[in-house]
């Protein structure tokens, strides 16, 4: 599946024109970050420093509502959604470091059979040098969503995602970070494209339905023939009288001396 994450800032001059001129199409599914990350951490990072700087990355990981983020755009992803535009003031920390960091995890989710899911573009409109590579840009964002030129590359494992070793470094990044991984991993289920989910379901539910039990056959107790009172009788008696004394008829004889009693 064909996804492409776009940042931009709503304050910059080539964010006004991308919003303005291209997220008109309905086709575009536009995610303000600043809903959910209300802090602009621009007097904490450097100027100009994006997702691509480590204490930025740190730092906007760390905010209250970063988890939220991430998931709202896996749920437009899953809904549907194939061009996604993520916002801020500047398009420089917010924006770009959740758009790189998306985009790796979309990467990174496989199928059952260990095929990609989903084949996710990275673009930035802060990037652009100028109106002539903005225009390309533009152009290249419709390009990859009707003929994809490449299969982008995807982490093989959370070590090799994006942001993992800056985010470790601090406890409110690192609980963040990790929370984000297993949404797309531990929940992959959820987040796998509906036309490799049905099939990918009947195979999941097979495999969990449990296995019949062995049924271990048991000894049973030979039936009681019925009888009446009379032949339960007749049979005790015989039976006593088969119980003969092996001693009847032979005598006893006792050393002498000895008194019997």
């Amino acid at each position: 599946m064909v996804v492409t994450i776009v940042s931009l800032g709503y304050s910059s001059h080539l964010g006004k024109q991308f919003a303005a001129n291209i997220l008109d199409d309905d086709s575009w599914t536009v995610i303000d970050c600043r809903k959910w990350l209300k802090k602009d951490w621009s007097t904490v990072v450097g100027k100009g420093e994006n997702g691509s700087h480590p204490q930025t990355t740190k730092t906007v990981v760390s905010q209250d509502g970063y988890f939220e983020l991430i998931h709202k755009v896996a749920d437009e992803v899953l809904s549907g959604a194939r061009k996604v535009a993520l916002c801020c003031n500047w398009g420089c920390h917010r924006s770009d470091t959740a758009r790189r960091h998306v985009v790796d995890l979309l990467n990174s989710c496989l199928t059952f059979e260990g095929d990609r899911m989903y084949n996710a573009m990275s673009m930035s409109v802060e990037e652009c040098y100028g109106w002539k590579d903005f225009k390309v840009v533009c152009k290249d964002i419709e390009k990859w969503q009707m003929e994809p030129w490449v299969l982008q590359t995807g982490p093989e494992n959370k070590q090799s995602c994006y942001g993992y070793h800056s985010c470790m470094k601090s406890k409110d990044s690192a609980v963040a970070w990790l929370k984000c991984w297993e949404l797309f991993h531990t929940e992959k289920k959820q987040w796998r494209p509906k036309e490799t989910k049905d099939a990918d379901e009947e195979e999941l539910d097979a495999e969990e339905q449990p296995k019949p039990k062995k049924v271990v056959p048991r000894l049973q107790a030979a039936p009681v023939q019925d009888r009446d009172e009379e032949e339960w009788g007749k049979a005790s008696r015989s039976s006593r009288s088969d119980k003969a004394n092996p001693y009847e008829g032979e005598k006893v004889e006792h050393p002498k001396g000895e008194k019997v009693s």
